[in-house]
């Protein structure tokens, strides 16, 4: 991968983590492996820089929400929607929403295998998408189905605000509306703006996510 991206990498193991009776049904999964691009010291990792790689049957084994999500998932890969009000399956559930979808995108990894890209940020309250909480997002399948990849990147656009004055902004929400305007146009300027007014490159992320190859057999 591009070295802009990150200097370097470590590869760690993810542990099972099962649905319980009373539980939330949040980071269901199975044991996985986790890649985390970080700046090669231990103390200052990328934030949210990280590729993991799951066997794709085992979601429906842990947890029956994960695995309903991961069968809609490929359902969406297959049918190759555009349409960015569609929400994109998050496998592994998480507690916040996926307030938008912008410049989403279907990419070919390097086995054949295929899976989506797009922008987003996430909330738990009414938010604004700023150069703090954007992120690319991927999730995909190998060509045979059975390994699941998904990776998030923080990354940085010319066209967001680096810090928000909410206080500014709660008296032009107020009007009904008014919000979910605001999400149309951050949704629709992200979409339409290169590839290199991000930071990293979106393109050099996507050819980070097609160079993912799994041994055949």
């Amino acid at each position: 991968f591009d070295g802009s991206i990150a200097p370097a990498v470590s590869v760690d193991t993810l542990p099972e983590v099962p649905a319980t009776a009373d539980g939330p049904g949040w980071g269901i999964a199975p044991a996985g492996a986790q890649f985390t691009f970080f700046d090669g010291t231990e103390s200052s990792s990328y934030p949210d820089s990280t590729l993991s790689v799951y066997p794709a049957a085992g979601f429906a084994a842990v947890g029956a929400g994960a695995g309903q999500e991961l069968a809609a998932l490929k359902t969406l890969i297959a049918s190759q929607s555009a349409n960015s009000k569609d929400q994109i399956p998050e496998v592994p559930i998480i507690n916040a929403a996926q307030v938008i979808r912008g410049a989403v995108k279907y990419l070919t990894l390097a086995d054949g295998g295929k899976g989506v890209r797009f922008l987003t940020f996430y909330a738990q309250d009414l938010s604004v998408a700023s150069n703090q909480n954007l992120h690319y997002e991927f999730r995909g399948f190998s060509a045979d189905g059975s390994h699941y990849v998904t990776a998030q990147f923080a990354v940085r656009s010319t066209a967001l605000p680096d810090t928000v004055d909410y206080s500014a902004l709660e008296q032009q929400f107020s009007v009904d509306g008014a919000y979910d305007q605001y999400l149309a146009d951050v949704t629709t300027k992200l979409t339409g703006l290169p590839s290199d007014q991000f930071t990293p490159n979106l393109d050099q992320l996507d050819a980070l996510v097609q160079s993912i190859e799994f041994p055949k057999g």
